[in-house]
């Protein structure tokens, strides 16, 4: 199943619309923190120099803001389950097809996973 091949008409159409909606909020999030605080902690080093020697510990804050953003899609919900799509009890992939505890298909249209 694909993302693509979703109808309005779908029971979980409002759920994986959802789930894509905070993916890239996510990504965007997490691009943005990364990237943005360590450009941001550079120019600062560059501006004063007393910075310059405490770099890494100058953009930890921003590390831990971009960690926190990318959790949303991870702890996001199974529309069938409601437990996170990407980890159970005793795992955890990121990168899941299915729901870690139920078995949903990822962009699965309704209960079956199937078209009806």
């Amino acid at each position: 199943m694909r993302q693509v091949d979703l109808k309005p008409d779908d029971p979980y159409f409002a759920q994986w619309s959802a789930y894509r909606r905070a993916y890239w909020r996510s990504l965007g999030l997490t691009a943005l923190f990364f990237f943005g605080g360590g450009f941001a902690t550079l120019a600062l080093s560059a501006l004063l120099p007393a910075l310059g020697r405490i770099f890494p510990a100058a953009f930890l804050p921003w590390l831990a803001l971009a960690i926190w953003a990318s959790q949303a899609p991870v702890k996001w919900p199974c529309p069938r389950c409601g437990k996170p799509f990407c980890s159970s009890r005793w795992a955890h992939n990121g990168f899941a097809r299915s729901c870690m505890n139920c078995g949903l298909p990822k962009w699965a249209p309704n209960e079956t996973g199937r078209r009806s």
